[in-house]
C-alpha cells in the first residue's frame, strides 16, 4: 500500500527514534530492588513497555499490589527515571537523516509517545542535535495516552492538516491502533520492540525494516 499526500509525519519515541530500553530497565530495576523484588532482564522489560509508565510499573510486579503500594512504586520509578541521565539511550542508525529528510520534503514532524511528558521533552532536547520538532506529545495530566488519538488530532488540526495527510511511524501495537483510531496512514518499523507478527495482528499493513526503506516509503 502506497503512502499518499503526506504533509506530516508523527514518530513514536521508544523503539522507533530512540533505543531507550537500557535506561528504562535501570530505573525500573532500581524501583523493584528498593521494594524487595527480583529485577528484570532487558527482554522482560521490552515486553512490558509501550503502554506508558504507570502500566510499566504495575505490570513489573509478579503479584497484584495495593493502590497505596503502587502509588509509592510509581513515584519512586518516576523520580528515578527523571534523574537518570539516560547515557545508554541512543538514536537508531539513520534516524537523524530521516528526520532531516522529512523536513526537507516540507513535512511537519512531530513526536507522540506514552512516555511521561517531562522526560520526553528532555530526551528530545538532548538526543537530536538541535532538531526542531513541530510538536512533541508526552503523557501528562489531561493528555490521554495512545491509542487514544485525541492529542495527535488536536495538533494536526492546529497545523491545518487532515488526519489522512499524516503518517504515524512506530514500532508498537499502540502506534498501529492510534493510526487506525485517528484514520491516519501508518508505517510499522521492525527495528524496535515488537515483531512483525504482533504488529500484523493489530492491523499493520505497511512495514519498514530500516531507515532506508522508511525513506523510500515516506519520500520516494
Amino acid at each position: 500500500m502506497a503512502l499518499q499526500n503526506i504533509k506530516a509525519v508523527v514518530f513514536d519515541l521508544d523503539g522507533t527514534l530512540l533505543d531507550t530500553i537500557n535506561d528504562i530497565a535501570f530505573s525500573l530495576n532500581d524501583m523493584l530492588s528498593h521494594f524487595g523484588y527480583r529485577t528484570l532482564d532487558r527482554k522482560s522489560v521490552i515486553g512490558l513497555i509501550n503502554h506508558g509508565a504507570k502500566a510499566l510499573v504495575k505490570n513489573s510486579f509478579p503479584e497484584q499490589i495495593s493502590q497505596e503500594k503502587f502509588d509509592q512504586a510509581y513515584d519512586y520509578y518516576f523520580n528515578s527515571y527523571a534523574k537518570n541521565p539516560c547515557d545508554k539511550t541512543v538514536l537508531y542508525d539513520g534516524i537523524g537523516e530521516i528526520l532531516l529528510d522529512c523536513k526537507s520534503a516540507g513535512y511537519k514532524v512531530g513526536v507522540c509517545t506514552n512516555k511521561q511528558a517531562c522526560k520526553t521533552l528532555q530526551l528530545c532536547k538532548n538526543k537530536f542535535n538541535g532538531f526542531n520538532f513541530d510538536f512533541i506529545i508526552g503523557v501528562e495530566e489531561g493528555i490521554a495516552p495512545k491509542p487514544d488519538p485525541t492529542a495527535i488530532l488536536n495538533k494536526l488540526a492546529e497545523l491545518g492538516i487532515n488526519p489522512n495527510e499524516a503518517v504515524m511511524v512506530g514500532d508498537g501495537d499502540t502506534d498501529v491502533k492510534t493510526a487506525i483510531n485517528a484514520k491516519m496512514q501508518s508505517v510499522a518499523v521492525l527495528w524496535g520492540y515488537r515483531d512483525r507478527e504482533r504488529l500484523e495482528s493489530v492491523g499493520a499493513t505497511v512495514f519498514a525494516k530500516d531507515c532506508k526503506q522508511l525513506k523510500e516509503l515516506l519520500i520516494g
